[in-house]
């Protein structure tokens, strides 16, 4: 296929052979002054860790919710329970639930829910770009017959550790900036600065790397330090109260936890169940402070019908036309780095002014609106096609090497989120940039040994 030769190809190059010599880090690399601070750095911080008052709380809650776990494990072994997971590991939807076919289904749901009357060309488009995806999911499936994926645990495990610094960072700067917590006052949200915002959401992925690349004890079972590591990471996104970010959290943790097998099938559905009520409650209570309604299920149709509605009034006023040329795209990341050129209005505000609305109003229009107003029609099929393809080469060597989850998971929980909001920001764009780049390099063409 297309696909593994290339990447058989690439092998024989004599440019990825002298790039591949630089990344494993040769003499140069090893012997430098700057590797040997940083892990001189490494190891002070490892070893100060180990000794610090935080490592010894860690172990303090570990030890007193072990009772805890150890109840819900007999719980878990009770008849009614021991059937019901009996009857669900036979179920092929559940164990799908978090592949790739995960995103068309959820797109299904998403315009299902939507109050609004679709005309024939709104139709065409989405599922043509449904269809679109399914033979991408289709396509890297043939190519994964032919590849295995190589990537050390410890690469994956670095970036995550990286990106959760980085996070943590950016959220103790935005907390010492706005004096607050920002999700108990929504005027403080308002005042979150978007650089620090980025950073801080960093540890959204930055967990799923570590989640991936962590150590297994046992099978199907889930450590306190491997949920305290869980709970630790989703501080920054918790209290700075995005629900868009805690919802990718929420699927990318329990897709890491399913397909390491810490989770059962059972526990997956309980888990989706527990994440559209926490939904659908938190719509509910942001929709009462704001005096809106407080009807459960106007609030969980109201976004999906807002987001939906526009794509809609898009298509009638300009069809399946390119319109802006790749500006909506560009200005995700020239509305914040001012040195490049472009516009500096964000994307969702050049949404907003095309599906009719003011230069004040920041909106969505679902994933297929940036896509057809930036390339047109033939912009959302090839976007789509890429996606499921890229999804597929990605799920399909994370079950061949379990470290590449964490990067499945972000590509999965991002384009999961994307479907209302879009993929428009500049930090999502680094985080699939970033996933995109380690499953690639990891691809290696089988060889006759290996096949």
């Amino acid at each position: 296929m297309i696909v593994s030769f290339l990447v058989a190809s690439a092998q024989k190059s004599m440019l990825v052979k002298a790039f591949s010599r630089l990344f494993k880090g040769g003499r140069i690399i090893k012997d430098s002054k700057t590797a040997l601070l940083i892990k001189n750095l490494f190891t002070f911080f490892v070893r100060a860790s180990r000794r610090s008052i935080f490592s010894k709380v860690i172990t303090s809650l570990s030890l007193l919710l072990s009772p805890l776990f150890s109840s819900w494990g007999k719980l878990r072994n009770s008849p009614i329970i021991a059937k019901t997971s009996s009857f669900l590991d036979n179920s092929y939807f559940i164990d799908h639930l978090l592949s790739p076919i995960a995103f068309p289904l959820m797109i299904l749901a998403f315009f299902a829910v939507a109050n609004v009357l679709y005309g024939p060309k709104t139709l065409i488009l989405i599922f043509s770009g449904i269809t679109s995806f399914l033979i991408g999911i289709f396509w890297g499936s043939l190519e994964s017959r032919r590849l295995n994926p190589k990537v050390k645990d410890l690469t994956i495990f670095s970036l995550g550790l990286i990106m959760l610094v980085i996070g943590f960072l950016g959220f103790f700067l935005q907390i010492r900036r706005v004096m607050a917590i920002p999700i108990l006052n929504e005027a403080v949200r308002r005042r979150l600065s978007p650089k620090y915002n980025y950073m801080a959401w960093t540890s959204v992925p930055g967990t799923f790397y570590v989640l991936s690349t962590f150590k297994k004890e046992e099978e199907e079972s889930l450590p306190v330090k491997l949920l305290l590591l869980i709970v630790i990471g989703f501080v920054p996104t918790f209290l700075l109260g995005y629900r868009t970010e805690m919802l990718a959290y929420f699927i990318g943790v329990l897709t890491v936890l399913y397909y390491r097998r810490y989770m059962s099938k059972f526990a997956l559905l309980l888990w989706t169940a527990f994440g559209v009520i926490i939904y659908v409650v938190t719509s509910v209570v942001r929709l009462m402070f704001a005096g809106l309604t407080a009807n459960p299920l106007w609030a969980a149709a109201y976004r999906p019908t807002i987001t939906a509605g526009f794509l809609e009034g898009i298509v009638m006023r300009y069809g399946w036309s390119q319109v802006t040329g790749g500006l909506i795209h560009l200005s995700g990341i020239s509305s914040l780095l001012r040195f490049i050129p472009g516009p500096r209005y964000g994307p969702r505000t050049i949404i907003g002014i095309y599906a009719g609305g003011r230069r004040t109003i920041s909106t969505t229009a679902t994933i297929f609106a940036q896509f057809l107003l930036d390339f047109g029609f033939k912009g959302v099929i090839f976007a789509f096609l890429a996606l499921g393809f890229l999804l597929s080469i990605a799920f399909n060597m994370s079950k061949k090497k379990e470290a590449l989850l964490g990067p499945y998971a972000t590509l999965l929980s991002y384009a999961m989120v994307g479907i209302e909001t879009g993929i428009l920001d500049l930090n999502v764009y680094i985080y699939l940039i970033l996933s995109s780049i380690i499953v690639i390099l990891s691809l290696r063409a089988k060889t006759k040994e290996t096949s």
